[in-house]
């Protein structure tokens, strides 16, 4: 299926005997106009495709798939597969920065976010790929990165300076960070029905210090 709005090809698996929560898929996103340079990959999961296509209308684009339980379904609606929560994860490869034998402690992520809604994020950085020299690695915990502003109208009652209609959702979330190794990894995590986001850029603050 091609994604003509987003410049994605979607490449979908069908085994006609797995259930839909198994069903998987290619994601490749174009970031250049010609040729086949500045593609990348990711992979799908939840859909169970057994005939898909897409097409431009006076509505827009619009893309619709088939399996083989007797109904038609749309994607690009909605924020759930079919009432159930969406999980979507990014993970980075390890970073060494500058010199990978140089260890760096980290003090704070700032991410920029664009919205289309509330959002919980989790957020987890890795250090040195887990293990150094067959000893086990002190991992940070696991954070939570919310949304502030926008939020929710409740007709006929509201919470001031909590719930607002057509409030502006931030964009920029900083937080601190714990830990220090010569390489690390960032992922975030999201398994809910909240409104679709794009990571645009994570700005990690950082000191090198020894050689170890």
């Amino acid at each position: 299926m091609v994604i003509r709005g987003k410049a994605q090809y979607r490449i979908f698996s069908y085994v006609s005997s797995d259930p839909a929560t198994a069903g998987k898929g290619l994601l490749a996103t174009k970031f250049s106009d010609q040729g086949s340079a500045d593609i990348q990959w990711g992979t799908l999961r939840g859909f169970k495709v057994a005939c898909c296509d897409s097409k431009y209308t006076e509505a827009g684009e619009s893309f619709i798939f088939a399996n083989d339980d007797g109904y038609i379904y749309s994607m690009e609606v909605g924020n759930s597969f079919n009432g159930a929560n969406i999980a979507s994860i990014y993970e980075s490869p390890y970073m060494p920065i500058t010199d990978p034998q140089l260890r760096k402690t980290l003090y704070r992520i700032t991410l920029y976010v664009t919205p289309t809604g509330s959002f919980t994020l989790q957020c987890g950085i890795k250090y040195d790929f887990d293990r150094i020299n067959g000893q086990s690695v002190i991992q940070p915990p696991v954070f939570d990165i919310v949304s502030t502003g926008g939020g929710t109208s409740l007709w006929g009652s509201a919470t001031w300076n909590q719930f607002y209609y057509g409030g502006i959702i931030d964009k920029v979330y900083s937080n601190h960070l714990v830990g220090s190794g010569k390489t690390f990894s960032v992922r975030f995590d999201d398994n809910s029905t909240n409104p679709s986001h794009t990571l645009d850029a994570a700005i990690f603050e950082y000191l090198a210090s020894d050689r170890q």
